[in-house]
């Protein structure tokens, strides 16, 4: 008779109404939490470390064994328990859908620009990668999670030395750190501010000349004027290029000129795989009815470049570049998946960009300055004296040189950030067998090479998942409140393209009306409109234990009427127990 009358108070113990307080309490206490957290670093944050984490599922299962003990010692049921019993079986129903749907549940973001298909979703969690950049292949895949320790081996590389893991920052912030280098490597850098009582400005700007990871980084521009370090005094009318990297490395830089026009033309990268479609060059650039760029006239006032690259085997990415914006995209959150790994900036070299410059330059042994207007006109020059204000010669404008170095140290340094929105960054370490050491930070826009005979990289990228079907975006369309730019609602034709099921469906999806398919709902989330295009971004949902939260829902509002207005059906009035 000890044993079953131990495990019946057991029983009583896990399902008493004091232990379920204690649990209660401490679920309001960490979704409070919780909740801060997501409203100051973001959702990715409060989902990686909260709702996302084994112990918050341990914890929900636990909250589940109270309530089941709880109905258990009511064991055998009589019909006053109906109210306390159905109440209970919809919270217990209730929990085992949100507990299914979190271990098994997909969601995530689709990315469809116009005219493409596109059946792979972007999640919120990050994984290391580590790519071979001969096939475009991954050797590697590190799962970013809080399980990961610092000294996790990601990989090994072909000498058998580990990759690893330093540390993570959960939401960072990028600082480059420019210093003069001690061991005198590295090329020059100025530091330089500008400012204007007139305008309201005062900024610092630092150039760079061979930036390690930035080719275009000895240039800046601020409104119409711009900052050049050059290696040799500034020579009138150069011409503006494209400036191509992969992976940080330069690999092509080729004038406007030498790009041919032709209809249909092809113009080869020399010594790449690459070749240049579509090329079009607007020199003062609108956009025009329709959402199509347009050039206004041929003063160069805003250039622009359109085209297409393509490598050997037929993959192809378009480009839209603004000599005078060159973080246009940045700043419009353009996501769209780019195949070739390449970054392409247009670079107006000195004053070609038509607007008013600063140069410095060497020359003779020391450093001078020049300042040019808008037409061309050398407006002031001179020798650099770091810490002198000198006038430019643009209204009240005047810059200083705080700094100049003629063999700068390019660093980074990440810190944890506040701002929501900002995406995790990871350190890591490698010890070669040939002495190369690697001691550096990755995040979604900065990858590294990695020592050794292979050309490998790690990157940080977006855990991404592919969907039993494909959607192509027909058309997208925004309607704006009358009078403003505001969208008021916007909307998708999409095609959906199950090629398992050999089911093609067409369909307009509305931002409130989403599309159900097998067992995926998918929202029009989000938009993109550019000059170079629009695109649609899709949230696709996969949630199996929806079934189980509204049957448990109606289950427990059922019990709970049943508790409060049918007496002879509840214990609550006169049982105690009946609340727990």
């Amino acid at each position: 008779m000890d044993g079953p009358r131990k495990e019946r108070t057991l029983l009583k113990q896990i399902g008493s109404l004091s232990f379920a307080v204690v649990l209660l309490a401490a679920l309001t206490a960490l979704l409070i939490v919780s909740t801060f957290v997501e409203s100051s670093l973001g959702t990715a944050v409060a989902q990686r470390w909260v709702y996302q984490t084994g112990w918050f599922d341990a914890f929900l299962a636990l909250l589940g064994l109270n309530i089941l003990c709880s109905t258990l010692t009511r064991w055998p049921f009589k019909k006053k328990h109906t109210g306390f019993v159905v109440t209970h079986t919809g919270i217990l129903l209730v929990l085992a859908g949100s507990l299914l749907t979190r271990l098994s549940g997909v969601e995530g973001q689709l990315y469809v620009p116009e005219g493409i298909s596109s059946d792979r979703i972007f999640q919120t969690q990050y994984e290391i990668v580590v790519e071979d950049l001969r096939d475009h292949k991954d050797t590697a895949v590190f799962p970013l999670g809080r399980s990961n320790k610092p000294g996790s081996i990601i990989t090994r590389l072909e000498d058998g030395s580990p990759l690893t893991l330093v540390g993570t920052v959960e939401a960072a912030e990028w600082q480059e750190i420019v210093d003069e280098a001690p061991d005198g490597t590295g090329s020059a850098a100025a530091r330089v501010r500008f400012t204007s009582k007139t305008m309201g400005s005062d900024f610092d700007l630092w150039l760079v000349r061979d930036h390690p990871e930035r080719p275009d980084a000895h240039l800046s521009f601020f409104g119409p004027a711009a900052a050049v370090l050059s290696d040799a005094p500034p020579a009138p009318d150069a011409p503006p290029a494209l400036i191509v990297t992969k992976d940080a490395q330069l690999i092509a830089e080729i004038p406007l000129s030498a790009i041919s026009e032709s209809e249909g033309a092809s113009t080869p990268i020399e010594g790449t795989p690459y070749r240049i479609e579509e090329y079009r060059y607007y020199p003062d650039a609108r956009v025009g009815p329709g959402g199509q760029l347009v050039s206004v006239s041929k003063e160069p006032n805003n250039p622009a470049v359109q085209l297409k690259i393509v490598d050997g085997s037929g993959q192809a990415r378009s480009y839209l570049r603004f000599a005078n914006h060159p973080d246009f995209e940045s700043m419009h959150a353009k996501r769209e998946p780019d195949p070739l790994g390449l970054t392409v900036a247009y670079r107006q070299a000195s004053h070609a960009h038509h607007g008013a410059t600063f140069t410095i330059y060497p020359e003779n042994g020391s450093w001078r300055y020049q300042a040019r207007s808008r037409t061309g006109a050398v407006t002031a020059s001179g020798e650099v004296r770091p810490g002198q204000a000198v006038d430019t010669g643009w209204s009240d404008f005047q810059a200083t040189i705080v700094s100049l170095f003629d063999h700068a140290r390019v660093s980074t340094a990440v810190r944890p950030s506040s701002a929501p929105g900002r995406a995790p960054a990871a350190r890591l370490s490698v010890r070669a067998a040939d002495g190369q050491v690697l001691d550096e930070w990755i995040g979604p826009d900065r990858s590294v090479k990695l020592p050794g005979g292979r050309p490998l990289i790690a990157a940080l990228r977006q855990r991404s998942l592919p969907v039993p079907f494909s959607i192509t975006l027909k058309d997208f369309r925004k309607i704006d409140y009358p009078g403003t730019r505001r969208a008021a609602s916007f909307e998708s034709d999409i095609v959906l393209t199950d090629p398992a099921a050999k089911v093609q469906v067409h369909r307009t999806i509305r931002m409130n009306e989403p599309m159900d398919y097998a067992g995926y709902r998918i929202f029009q989330s989000s938009y993109i409109q550019e000059p170079a295009g629009e695109a649609s971004i899709f949230t696709v949902a996969k949630n199996p234990g929806v079934t189980l939260l509204y049957t448990g829902s109606t289950v427990l509002f059922v019990g709970t009427f049943i508790t409060f207005f049918v007496p002879a059906l509840s214990s609550f009035r006169h049982d105690p127990r009946g609340s727990s």
